[in-house]
């Protein structure tokens, strides 16, 4: 693990472990892969060796002889600290409920809150935890590895990630391969989003009509996909999951959670 101030700008500010790993392959060139983890607040070690994990994901676009680092950010996975371990399980209950988007955000406000206010009083300082602390971040970890140069690789919140590593540490970063990025300016992505995903499900609606195949086992595809909305809006689903993903035993799926599923889907393709 490396060990970094939690503060750069305070004297006395704690110390937190950064937690990472390297795989290197044999007679790796000089300047390794780092992958920047989606999010914000994935944590890609614990799935490092899966096959179905993010690094597996992204094997593909690294070179067979580049040596690979992976991180935690701080705060999440194995680095420190540990922040509200029990939330994201949290927010799968609240999913599971007939809730609509609005009553889900007062909801999981007052959960955000709450651990807040938890944070601020076991000493955290919030201020420290930001795009720029893990260019920092990121920058001392590659130090401590020997490397003068590096490439990036990341997706997702990775992009705006890389753009800030970009920006402190023009010299050091040799190139940036970036998959399927939010926009870099993260206060866009609502005004950018909303009218790419109406504009994907468009485009699929035309491609499937222009299809043999495809119109002719879903002839009214555009149709249908609305269809189910509205039912959805007036008569929710609700059925049997895996409880140990959800903590609940049924999951309600309302019309908002429906377009929330297509809206996911699409953005992994």
């Amino acid at each position: 693990k490396l060990l970094v101030p939690e503060s750069r700008d305070k004297k006395s500010s704690r110390i937190l472990e950064i937690a990472f790993t390297v795989i290197s392959p044999e007679n790796p060139a000089p300047d390794p892969v780092i992958i920047l983890p989606g999010g914000p607040g994935q944590a890609p070690l614990r799935a490092a060796g899966s096959e179905r994990g993010p690094v597996a994901k992204l094997r593909g676009y690294i070179p067979k002889n580049r040596t690979l680092v992976v991180f935690d950010p701080r705060g999440t996975g194995y680095s420190g600290p540990i922040m509200c371990p029990n939330l994201s399980d949290t927010w799968s209950t609240i999913a599971a409920m007939d809730l609509t988007i609005d009553e889900q955000r007062q909801v999981r406000l007052g959960l955000d809150l709450a651990c807040r206010d938890q944070l601020l009083r076991e000493g955290v300082d919030l201020n420290a935890y930001n795009s720029i602390t893990v260019a920092q971040d990121v920058n001392d970890l590659m130090t401590a590895l020997g490397y003068k140069e590096f490439n990036l690789l990341g997706g997702s919140y990775g992009v705006p990630m890389s753009a800030m590593i970009i920006n402190l540490f023009p010299k050091k970063v040799r190139s940036a391969t970036l998959l399927s990025g939010t926009h870099i300016n993260l206060k866009d992505i609502v005004r950018y989003d909303v009218p790419y995903f109406y504009n994907n499900l468009k485009r699929i609606f035309e491609l499937c009509a222009e299809d043999p195949q495809c119109s002719k086992k879903y002839p009214t595809l555009e149709d249908d996909f609305y269809e189910v909305y509205e039912r959805l809006k007036d008569q929710p689903l609700t059925f049997t999951v895996d409880s140990t993903k959800f903590r609940v035993p049924k999951f309600t799926l309302n019309s908002q959670d429906y377009i929330r599923t297509i809206y996911w889907q699409q953005t992994k393709e």
